[in-house]
């Protein structure tokens, strides 16, 4: 993450005192990129705190969870480009106009105020504060944006524009949390609340094969939209906000109703779906651990003699190959505890559709048969 940022040579630093960046040059040059550990957007709406963890940054007042740093170092980065087009002296009006007040300022109607961007450093001394006030516009769309140092009069219309800055926190969480295409899938079990016994099984009966509902009913059909719809739900399972830092105790345990996405890699992604509240105001949430355990052909052990006999030489030396490429069980384990780690002891919330494609109940898989006789559905 340090060096993805240190790429950026430069930022958002004040103007020195007595000197004013000119038209056409960078109006936030020469910041000390790796000093910068927390970086506050503060409206009338709501604040986002983004701080540098040991490892990632941080959504601070979303329980620490972690930021969406493409779209971190997409801000920074557009900061780091920001060209002088103009630049002029404010008065209380304009400022008003122009919306650059700062939020903080309690008696300021909110409808004036714009966003105040701080930048600080792992010590807490400020790096560097600035307003960020309306876009420009012209018959051709956005014309830019205009700012102003915190405590300054100086206004600058910059050429880049904001319109679509995000200022709530849940805005900048990573949001996908896991991503396993269908492929990768080999099996989807369905376990009722506090029972080990399956209450449907979607699998396939090799890598490549289409995927089943096992034990349809005679007067019934699998619908193979449905299926594909829950093979595809974690491709990629998207979170919308964080509902708590803990989890749901039955989740907890691994006791609640759940879904247990069987890869064939040997990790078991284990989803937790559940719906709080009536349909006007339900919100949709789940938890999610994973676990591991070694595939039977474990990727860089040797076949069986009784499936070595079966192959040529030739596919047998390609599967090595391909063995060769995958990671070892030792390997997987440290993955899996990874994202393990990621997942586990976080209330998602997520959006209504994807909740509806994490189905578990196995009517949602099957559709009636049409009787060839009268043409009705049975």
């Amino acid at each position: 993450i340090t060096s993805v940022l240190a790429g950026l040579s430069t930022l958002l630093l004040r103007p020195q005192a007595g000197k004013q960046p000119k038209i056409g040059t960078l109006l936030l040059p020469d910041l000390p990129v790796n000093e910068i550990a927390r970086i506050t957007l503060t409206s009338a709406e709501d604040s986002v705190v983004l701080t540098k963890g040991e490892t990632l940054w941080q959504v601070e007042n979303r329980y620490a969870f972690a930021a969406d740093f493409g779209k971190l170092s997409e801000f920074v980065r557009k900061l780091s480009k920001l060209k002088v087009g103009r630049s002029f002296e404010g008065n209380p009006e304009t400022l008003e106009r122009l919306q650059l007040i700062d939020p903080a300022q309690t008696d300021a109607d909110p409808a004036k105020t714009g966003v105040s961007i701080k930048m600080a450093d792992a010590t807490g001394k400020s790096i560097a504060a600035y307003i960020l006030g309306s876009a420009r516009t012209t018959d051709g769309g956005s014309g830019g944006q205009y700012l102003r140092q915190a405590g300054g009069d100086t206004i600058y219309l910059v050429d880049e524009s904001f319109r679509f800055l995000k200022k709530k926190p849940a805005e900048w969480l990573q949001q996908d949390i896991i991503d396993i295409k269908e492929d990768e899938i080999a099996k989807v079990v369905c376990y009722p609340a506090g029972s080990d016994q399956p209450r449907f099984q979607v699998g396939r009966s090799e890598m490549g094969k289409p995927a089943v509902l096992l034990e349809v009913p005679e007067d019934r059909r699998a619908d193979n939209t449905k299926i594909e719809q829950l093979l595809g739900a974690l491709a990629p399972l998207k979170i919308k906000d964080l509902a708590a830092e803990r989890r749901h105790p039955a989740a907890a345990k691994g006791e609640g109703l759940h879904l247990t996405y069987h890869l064939y890699n040997g990790q078991r992604i284990h989803i937790f779906p559940r719906k709080e509240g009536d349909d006007e105001t339900a919100r949709y949430e789940l938890q999610a651990f994973v676990s591991y355990e070694a595939p039977l052909h474990a990727p860089g052990s040797a076949p069986t003699s009784a499936t070595a006999e079966e192959r040529s030489a030739s596919e047998a030396a390609d599967t090595a190959k391909d063995d060769a490429k995958k990671p070892t069980p030792e390997e997987m384990q440290a993955l899996t505890e990874n994202l393990s780690a990621k997942v586990s002891g976080w209330t998602f919330v997520i959006e209504k559709w994807q909740w509806q494609s994490l189905i578990t109940d196995v009517e949602g898989l099957l559709e009636a048969v049409e009787n060839e006789e009268n043409g009705s559905d049975t």
